[in-house]
């Protein structure tokens, strides 16, 4: 969940790995703190392991759509969320996908105006190009190996300071992000 000027943006449906639940985000208006009103809803069928998180630039939103990637979302209008396109980042980083190693996005963080970070939970760190919103492409990826040798790690959010990435992964780990193209 976030919030962006008065609106509050809340990912929908949840995981539990057995029962399908439909992802989806709710929009609410807060400008009246007192009464908060819910300005649309949108989920789809599409995908069905519900959604870890939403976050929002005030004009599109991307949720963390577990095992199914990352779902971008036109929110310009408040009132028509709008399905953009979505992305499954390379599913066998850092080792094959298996039933207790599927990567999860579950924390997302925008890293200027045209990417997209993912804490991909069993799944490493990720770095999306997302400057076309029809055609987003994963620029980058990385693991601490330090960590995969002992047991497999859990991403699972992220925080961007400047040029650095804070991550919770099993312990924390901070990273220099500024060069996509350089194997971090």
């Amino acid at each position: 969940m976030c919030i962006r000027d008065s609106y509050l943006y809340c990912s929908l449906g949840g995981y539990d790995g057995f029962f399908p639940q439909k992802p989806g985000l709710a929009i609410l208006d807060l400008s009246n703190p007192s009464s908060p009103e819910v300005t649309d809803i949108w989920d789809t069928i599409i995908f069905d392991q519900g959604a870890a998180i939403a976050i929002s630039d005030g004009e599109f939103a991307y949720l963390g759509a577990m095992d199914d990637g990352v779902i971008l979302l036109n929110v310009n209008n408040k009132n028509d969320i709008k399905f953009i396109s979505s992305i499954l980042p390379d599913p066998d980083f850092p080792e094959v996908a298996g039933i207790f190693s599927s990567p999860n996005a579950r924390g997302l963080s925008l890293y200027g105006s045209d990417k997209l970070m993912v804490a991909n939970d069993a799944g490493g760190l990720r770095m999306i190009d997302i400057s076309d919103k029809e055609n987003p492409v994963e620029i980058g990826k990385y693991v601490n190996m330090g960590i995969e040798d002992i047991a497999q790690s859990a991403y699972n959010n992220i925080v961007i300071v400047d040029h650095y990435a804070y991550i919770p992964v099993d312990m924390l780990s901070l990273i220099h992000i500024s060069e996509p193209t350089r194997p971090y």
